[in-house]
């Protein structure tokens, strides 16, 4: 489990995150949703440990993220834009990968079958399109063990085919008790296997939880969509927001 207990975190005068606390419970697939600046990536950097937040506390399964061991080995991070070697060969990153960590959920075979990566083994990575990068990113992540797997717009450059794979992949390893976070725009296509919800707007937690406790707490229809609620959400932060700056609430 991961909790934020009242995070702050700053970019000189600027607030990235303003006071965030919420839990991501192991075993679930969360989204992360939020507009550009909104305080996604702040928050996935937090959880890499890739810097350190100005207030509050991060824990991981009720440990100080800065004390626990072998948190590398934990989590596995596919980032919103490929990094790969180019000097490398599709096969020959697979191959380093799998020298390099012990065996994941899926096996190389596997994985180049479900993501029809066959004919692209013996490309470099400038060879290859922006869809297949990607999916040469999920497959280099999926071939490591790992307890927690965060990932940045993971569905982008991919087919509709493809991103059906990756959302079974993310099903089939969420039953296996891994925890998965998920940063994404597409509420329309995470909305069919998330457990839950963390939305953030300027930096501020505006709703979380499970899609039927957000609508409880908003008093939505159990018919509308994530997406749907999501923008009245956001709209009427914005609008809290303004009247805020005009004094007309506290």
């Amino acid at each position: 489990m991961i909790k934020f207990e009242n995070v702050k975190k700053y970019y000189s005068s600027v607030k990235a995150l303003d006071d965030i606390s919420f839990i991501i419970p192991n075993g679930e697939i969360v989204g992360l949703v939020g507009a550009n600046g909104a305080g996604k990536t702040t928050t996935i950097k937090l959880m890499m440990k890739h810097i350190s937040s100005d207030a509050g506390r991060i824990l991981v399964d009720g440990q100080d993220i800065t004390k626990v061991r072998d948190y590398k080995r934990q989590i596995a991070y596919v980032p919103d834009e490929p990094v790969c070697y180019d000097f490398m060969s599709v096969e020959e990153h697979f191959k380093f990968i799998q020298s390099m960590y012990s065996n994941g959920q899926y096996s190389m075979d596997e994985l180049i079958k479900r993501f029809d990566m066959e004919p692209h083994m013996q490309k470099l990575p400038l060879a290859l399109s922006k869809g297949n990068k990607q999916k040469l990113m999920m497959c280099n992540v999926l071939l490591r063990d790992f307890d927690y797997l965060i990932a940045d717009e993971p569905f982008t450059g991919l087919d509709p085919k493809q991103i059906h794979t990756l959302k079974q992949i993310f099903m089939e390893l969420r039953n296996a008790g891994k925890t998965i976070v998920l940063s994404t725009h597409l509420l329309d296509t995470i909305e069919l296997f998330c457990d839950r919800y963390i939305m953030l707007e300027k930096g501020k937690l505006i709703a979380y939880g499970t899609k039927k406790e957000i609508f409880d707490i908003f008093g939505y229809d159990a018919n509308m969509s994530i997406e749907e609620a999501y923008i009245k959400i956001t709209g009427c932060s914005r609008e809290k927001v303004r009247s805020n700056e005009d004094g007309d609430i506290n």
